[in-house]
């Protein structure tokens, strides 16, 4: 895989701004498929990792996915229902430490 031509100025601009990269704590909503929102794999992000996410690409990483506000995740589940027509469950947690 070849690195974005741009990824060099996108690193000095994560290295120069530390404060980026705060804590954050709160509540988060999120809406996933109901094989990924059952234990063993509610908030892990495994289903990210292996069927790809919103803006995860497949076999990368794992990603949990979520919003801070309702709404948004509203908007989000109405467009996704509109293209793929899927039963999507919505979760919601509080965060203790995000980085």
């Amino acid at each position: 895989m070849t690195p974005h031509p741009d990824f060099p100025r996108f690193l000095d601009v994560l290295k120069n701004h530390p404060t980026l990269f705060i804590s954050w704590k709160g509540g988060v909503f999120r809406q996933t498929l109901p094989r990924w929102a059952s234990l063993p794999y509610r908030f892990t992000g495994v289903g990210a990792a292996l069927a790809g996410g919103r803006w995860s690409v497949r076999h990368l990483i794992p990603a949990v996915h979520g919003s801070t506000d309702l709404s948004t995740l509203g908007a989000e589940a109405y467009y996704l229902q509109a293209r793929i027509m899927r039963v999507r469950i919505c979760t919601s947690a509080r965060t203790s430490a995000c980085f």
